[in-house]
């Protein structure tokens, strides 16, 4: 090999080595001009933090993978909006970041005892409302509405009618559903049949209550509202098994874009307002609730695996992703909400983008309902237990510092009992707490003092001071 050969070789090594260290310096300038660092503190150095990146509908979203860290995480990612989790002695909490091109997002996440919840009722229930001197909820049981008043006196509400689901605007008025799809007006303490643009007994009927009486319902593909001189159809869906939202104005629809849509890219979400006009997006997930904010100006959808925040036009505000599905959400003001996942509450501030575990279920109970109280001081939520029906309840969570009293708790651990003519449970919805005596036998001769006393020597018995105590009769009929 000639001495120009050698040169020639030796420029076109050289060649392929500047041409590598380009396409390297392109690389890594692609990847700084494309991320940020984030640096997470929290308040104990044992706490655990996992940064997940967000994919939004499309699947597009930071392409980081997980990560995970100890106490502190620092961390250069590509720009995107990502997850923070903190989590540690069964206390959670997640911020949403946003990272941008040349930034350092630092945030301190430090991790709160959940509040403790109250035993309120021991009950299978589920579609809960409560005020400060009124609780109502649907007991499956039975399959009635009761509620419950401020001296803890239980009563049927439409007795004669046995309902699947309720809907409430507030503890004095709802819609109800019998097992024939047929609607109720519930005001106060009666139920009267409502009457409906379509044959109940057809496809399915799907209904939503605003918060200010505003009903709409929807039969297959159509949905209707309620005027004064009847109902007008103000919208027809590609398919039926539609979920309703119901605000003053307007109602969101959710559905599937086509019968056989099964992913969660096949959901549409509308909004229509009185006249018909109609706003559409492709939505984020499968939804199975819309909830609008008190000013009826955001709706909340709740999905598989996410909570979505939208503006009345359907401009998404956030997306909160979950672990479970959402099974329920309640507005506490017009910028936090609180919803359940599996067994937890957390309550989401839409200004920090901030979420936090603020109360827990019993392990083995899954949330079935979640109410924040008319005037804001309690969360009220129901359980269902997997383990027994005797150890679903509903319980409330003070938002004001409440404290329980500590007999509750102890009566909460042994009730309800079944007595020899008498079952006793606890109602402690309001004060002093109440043992509500139910007989056993009640088209028979009932001596409410004989019952009364039958359950008051079984708790001195158990080594109760029942000083402290009220004691309900309760006859069913």
């Amino acid at each position: 090999m000639n001495i120009k050969e050698k040169l020639t070789i030796k420029k076109l090594i050289i060649g392929v080595i500047i041409f590598i260290v380009f396409i390297v310096f392109l690389q890594w300038l692609l990847i700084f001009l494309h991320s940020g660092t984030v640096e997470i503190y929290t308040n104990n150095s044992k706490n655990s933090i996992e940064l997940t990146p967000v994919v939004d509908k499309v699947g597009s979203g930071a392409s980081t993978s997980i990560i995970h860290a100890t106490g502190k995480l620092t961390a250069k990612v590509s720009t995107g909006q990502y997850q923070a989790t903190v989590s540690g002695n069964n206390k959670f909490a997640t911020q949403l970041i946003n990272v941008s091109f040349g930034k350092t997002s630092k945030y301190t996440i430090n991790l709160n005892s959940p509040l403790s919840s109250e035993p309120v009722i021991s009950v299978n229930s589920q579609n809960i409302a409560a005020s400060s001197s009124r609780l109502v909820y649907l007991n499956l049981s039975a399959n009635n509405i009761n509620a419950i008043d401020s001296t803890n006196n239980l009563s049927v509400i439409s007795p004669s009618h046995f309902f699947e689901t309720v809907k409430w605007e507030t503890v004095d008025y709802g819609v109800g559903q019998d097992n024939n799809q047929q609607l109720y007006q519930i005001n106060n303490d009666t139920g009267n049949i409502t009457s409906l643009p379509f044959h109940a007994k057809g496809p399915e009927v799907n209904y939503d209550v605003a918060n200010n009486k505003q009903l709409y319902v929807s039969s297959g593909p159509d949905v209707y509202v309620k005027q004064n001189n009847g109902y007008k159809k103000i919208f027809t869906a590609p398919t039926a098994n539609l979920t309703l939202g119901a605000s003053t104005d307007k109602v969101a629809v959710a559905y599937k874009t086509s019968s056989n849509a099964t992913n969660q890219n096949g959901t549409e979400l509308s909004v229509i307002n009185i006249s018909g006009k109609a706003v559409k997006t492709q939505a984020e997930d499968s939804i199975s609730h819309l909830i609008w904010s008190p000013n009826n100006q955001l709706l909340a959808s709740l999905g598989e695996s996410s909570v979505v925040v939208y503006t009345q036009s359907l401009g998404s505000i956030v997306t909160i992703p979950t672990n479970y599905p959402v099974g329920n959400l309640s507005w506490v003001n017009n910028n936090t909400f609180v919803y359940s996942e599996n067994n937890n509450i957390w309550s989401f501030n839409l200004t920090t983008k901030r979420a936090d575990v603020i109360a827990n279920a019993s392990v083995g109970n899954t949330i079935s309902s979640l109410y924040v109280s008319d005037n804001k001081d309690y969360i009220y939520y129901s359980t269902d237990s997997i383990i027994s029906n005797s150890d679903s309840g509903i319980y409330r969570v003070g938002l004001d510092n409440q404290q329980a009293q500590t007999i509750a708790y102890q009566l909460q651990d042994i009730l309800p009992q079944t007595l020899s003519d008498s079952t006793i449970s606890l109602v402690n919805f309001a004060q002093p707490p109440t043992i509500l005596v139910t007989p056993l036998f009640p088209q028979g001769n009932v001596n409410p003092a004989t019952l009364s006393q039958e359950a008051q020597s079984m708790l001195q018995q158990d080594g109760f001071n029942i000083n402290g105590l009220k004691f309900n009769i309760y006859n069913s009929n």
